[in-house]
């Protein structure tokens, strides 16, 4: 440092020790760091994006990939557990509706149909409608048994069922679907079996609904019996569920 730079005389307070040029060319230097850094920054975020905005597109494709793989496999494995199972119950099925079936055998038939949960319920509604007596009997029970561990499903076909004004049903189907709603408490119905109280208004009309034969005034009074005592059903409050009690030991 020269001497013509060196302060003279004592400094005021705050004064800078360091001459005006000297000062500006500090000033400058630190300007121009702060630039290079501000530029280095921006460059290394810039190179951060770019390299997101080419792996992003991959990650996303791989995930969806992955998704629809599993989604896929697991169809075609639920539709494989299907077939099998309809292969397996053509013979049950087959057996129950025998038109020599008696009660005991329709009822045990039933029970093994019965099984295989939600793959039965179809079957079970077409022996309500080809079955003898004690057929169309043991094809309820069996959606009985089924509704315990798949009651969407049956409330599902039992709701198509009553639906249909168009003669695909027996009178018999129709009061068993009605008398399955009310049992397995199907609320997703309730709508479906009002539309039906409000339409049905005489044996005639349920004689347009059913297929032949049609039922007699007997028959259809079981009909709108059930479907009063279903109503009364669906209305009442769900019972709450069942409490949860711990038991701890004693020593």
């Amino acid at each position: 440092m020269t001497e013509s730079s060196i302060p003279a005389g004592p400094m005021k307070s705050g004064e800078s020790p360091w001459p005006v040029p000297a000062r500006r060319r500090l000033q400058n230097l630190e300007h121009r760091i702060g630039k290079l850094e501000s530029a280095k920054g921006n460059r290394v975020v810039s190179w951060v994006l770019d390299l997101l905005k080419a792996l992003v597109p991959g990650v996303v494709l791989a995930v969806i990939g992955f998704v629809l793989n599993d989604t896929v496999n697991q169809a075609l494995k639920e539709r494989e557990l299907q077939i099998d199972a309809i292969k397996d119950m053509q013979t049950l099925s087959g057996d129950l509706q025998k038109s020599n079936i008696t009660r005991d055998e329709a009822l045990a038939q039933a029970a093994e149909l019965a099984a295989y949960g939600k793959y039965s319920a179809p079957f079970f509604i077409n022996v309500l409608e080809v079955g003898n007596e004690y057929g169309g009997l043991g094809a309820l029970q069996g959606l009985r048994m089924v509704a315990r561990s798949e009651p969407i499903v049956v409330c599902d076909l039992a709701a198509a069922v009553i639906r249909n004004r168009t003669g695909l049903y027996r009178w018999q189907t129709h009061l068993a679907a009605l008398e399955l709603i009310g049992e397995v408490r199907c609320s997703a119905a309730t709508a479906d079996v009002k539309d039906y109280q409000a339409t049905l208004g005489s044996h005639a009309t349920c004689t347009t609904w059913v297929t032949s034969p049609a039922p007699d005034q007997a028959e259809y009074d079981k009909v709108h019996a059930e479907l009063q005592t279903t109503i009364a059903k669906l209305a009442r409050p769900a019972p709450p569920a069942p409490s949860r009690r711990w038991f701890w030991p004693t020593h």
